[in-house]
């Protein structure tokens, strides 16, 4: 029997991080995967982040952003996070067209 598990239903963790962090909200764009992720702090507030992926196996890079903002809730956070992943690819996706031309 096959088992398909959504990357929902699994609370990653961050190897330095002692506490788990809020599912990421995953979009693929291109080559590049943007996923948001939230950590609620001890004060209560939730502070965010993003991880850029692009490549596969060996070849894979994974891009971590920490913001320093807290946010009130995990939403909030995510959205902050989200924004600012997909801003870094539509900033990159136009310079790595030109450089693949430039090497052509």
């Amino acid at each position: 029997m096959d088992t398909v598990r959504s990357v929902f239903s699994v609370t990653p963790t961050i190897s330095h991080l002692s506490l788990p962090v809020a599912a990421p909200h995953t979009t693929t764009i291109g080559r590049f995967r943007v996923s948001s992720l939230s950590k609620q702090l001890d004060d209560g507030r939730f502070r965010a982040s993003v991880s850029i992926r692009s490549g596969h196996g060996s070849a894979c890079t994974d891009r971590v952003m920490r913001f320093t903002d807290t946010f009130d809730n995990a939403a909030q956070a995510h959205d902050h996070a989200h924004a600012q992943g997909l801003a870094w690819v539509a900033h990159t996706l136009p310079r790595a067209g030109l450089a693949q031309q430039a090497a052509a």
